[in-house]
C-alpha cells in the first residue's frame, strides 16, 4: 500500500509540477537504435545503466508517461524492498523505514540533465537481492558475480547496495517487540513522508520548470500558449519568459493584431534589454531560438554546436542536432543536413521527421512555411557577431533586409528599452 501511495505522489509531481524538466531532459539526450550506439555506451562501467536511462528518458516526450516510468522505478524499489525485509524474517516497522530510500532518490531526480540511471540500478540491485543465491558453497561465488555484473553494468552504488543487502540477510532477526506496534509503523511512515515531501519541495527548482515550459513552448512554436503566459499575473516573471514571450508576440504580428511593443514595456525596469534577448553565456537554448527566428542562421548554428560540444557528455542531443540540421537546409547545405537527419532517423521521437526533411528536394524546402521563409530573409552578409550587441546585429539585417518586419521591431524595442538602462 505505501509503495503504491509512494508512486501514485510521484506520478502527480513529475506529470503536472515538473513536467518541464521532464521534457527539458529529453531533449539533452538522444537514444540511437543502433549496433554502434549500444557498444558505445556499454563499452564504460555504468554504461548499460545509462543505455537503459536514456532510453527511457525519451519517453519523456509525453510528460504522462514519462512521470510514469519514474513512479514505477520508485514505487518499485520500495515494494522490492519490502518483499526482501518480509523474505528475510525482519521486523515490519523496516518496510516503512525503506520509504526513506526512494524518497532520497526522488530528490536527486529533482535536478536539471538528471537522468533515471541510478534509481533504475537500485531497482535491479535490489530485485537481484531476493534470488536464492544457493547454499554457503556457491553463495559466496554468485555473490561476487551479480556484484561485478552491478558494478561494471550500472556502477559502484548499485553493486555497493546489492552487497549490503546480501550481508544484512545473514544478521539474526530480532525486534519481535515491534512487530505488534502498528501505532509506531504509522508514525514512522507519516514522519518520512513529511520529511521526504520537505526534501522534494526543497530540492525543486520551480522557477527554472517554468523557463524550462517557456522554452519547449518556444521551441514547439506554441505562440499562443506563450502569450496566455504572459497574461496569467499568478506566474512568476522571469526574464527567459519575456525573451518566449516577445518572440511570440514577434512571431504573431499581423495575426492577432499585436507587435512587440505591447509586451516589452511592462518589463523594461526590471530586465531592460535582457527582455528582448539574453546574452548566450545566460541562455543559449533561448538566444539560439531567438536567433534562428530573426534569420541569423549561420548565428544559431553556431550557437547550437558550441552547446553540443560543451554540454552533451556523448556528442548526442536531439535538440540540438534537430537545429543543426534545420540551419543546414535553410542555408543549403544538403549533404550536410543529411549527415544531421541520418543520426535523427535511428530515434523513434525524431526519426518520422529526419525521414521526412531527407526525402525533400530543394524545391519543396524554398516552399516550406518555416524554412523556405527562413531561407529567404536570412543574413547572407559575412559578417562577424561575436562579442557584438543585439543592436549591431538587427542593424546588420535590416541593412540587408528592409522587410524583415520582425527584426525592425526587435530593434525599435531595443532602442526603447536601452533608454531605461
Amino acid at each position: 500500500m505505501l509503495s503504491l501511495v509512494l508512486a501514485l505522489l510521484a506520478w502527480l509531481f513529475f506529470a503536472f509540477c515538473y513536467q518541464g524538466h521532464l521534457v527539458y531532459n529529453q531533449g539533452l539526450w538522444l537514444f540511437l537504435d543502433t549496433k554502434e550506439y549500444f557498444i558505445d555506451k556499454v563499452s564504460h562501467i555504468g554504461g548499460l545503466g545509462d543505455y537503459i536511462a536514456i532510453f527511457l528518458t525519451q519517453f519523456n516526450y509525453w510528460p504522462l508517461l514519462g512521470a510514469a516510468i519514474i513512479a514505477v522505478i520508485l514505487g518499485g524499489i520500495h515494494f522490492l524492498l519490502t518483499l526482501y525485509i518480509k523474505k528475510n524474517g525482519f521486523a515490519r516497522i523496516w518496510s516503512q523505514v525503506a520509504l526513506a530510500v526512494p524518497f532520497v532518490l526522488w530528490i536527486l531526480l529533482c535536478r536539471k540533465g538528471e537522468l533515471v540511471t541510478l534509481p533504475f540500478g537500485v531497482l535491479v540491485a535490489v530485485a537481484l537481492s531476493l534470488i536464492n543465491l544457493g547454499n554457503k558453497k556457491t553463495s559466496g561465488l554468485w555473490l561476487i558475480i551479480l556484484a561485478a555484473v552491478l558494478y561494471f553494468g550500472f556502477g559502484l552504488f548499485p553493486a555497493l547496495t546489492f552487497f549490503l543487502l546480501q550481508v544484512i540477510s545473514y544478521i539474526p532477526v530480532k525486534g519481535e517487540g515491534l512487530r505488534s506496534k502498528k501505532g509506531l509503523g504509522f508514525a514512522v511512515a507519516a514522519a518520512i513522508f513529511v520529511a521526504g515531501g520537505f526534501g522534494v519541495y526543497k530540492s525543486a527548482d520551480i522557477g527554472l520548470e517554468m523557463d524550462m515550459r517557456y522554452t519547449q513552448a518556444a521551441r514547439n512554436r506554441d505562440w499562443t500558449e506563450l502569450i496566455k503566459y504572459s497574461q496569467d499575473k499568478r506566474l512568476k516573471r522571469s526574464a527567459a519568459m519575456c525573451n518566449c514571450v516577445n518572440l511570440a508576440l514577434a512571431n504573431t504580428i499581423g495575426g492577432e493584431g499585436k507587435s512587440l511593443l505591447n509586451s516589452y514595456a511592462l518589463y523594461s525596469k526590471e530586465f531592460g534589454t535582457g527582455s528582448l534577448m539574453l546574452p548566450e553565456k545566460y541562455d543559449q537554448i533561448n538566444a539560439c531560438e531567438i536567433l534562428f527566428n530573426l534569420g541569423f542562421i549561420s548565428e544559431a548554428r553556431r550557437c547550437a554546436f558550441e552547446r553540443l560540444t560543451s554540454v552533451s557528455e556523448d556528442g548526442y542531443c536531439g535538440y540540438w542536432i534537430s537545429r543543426l540540421a534545420e540551419c543546414a537546409l535553410i542555408d543549403g547545405h544538403t549533404e550536410l543536413a543529411r549527415k544531421y537527419l541520418s543520426i535523427l532517423s535511428h530515434n523513434f521521437i525524431y526519426g518520422y521527421s529526419a525521414r521526412r526533411l531527407m526525402a525533400m528536394s530543394d524545391d519543396e524546402i524554398d516552399g516550406h512555411f518555416l524554412y523556405g521563409r527562413l531561407r529567404d530573409m536570412r543574413i547572407t552578409s559575412n559578417v562577424s557577431f561575436q562579442d557584438r550587441g543585439l543592436d549591431f546585429m538587427l542593424l546588420a539585417m535590416l541593412n540587408e533586409h528592409q522587410d524583415n518586419r520582425m527584426a525592425m521591431d526587435y530593434y525599435v524595442a531595443f532602442l526603447n528599452l536601452s533608454k531605461n538602462e
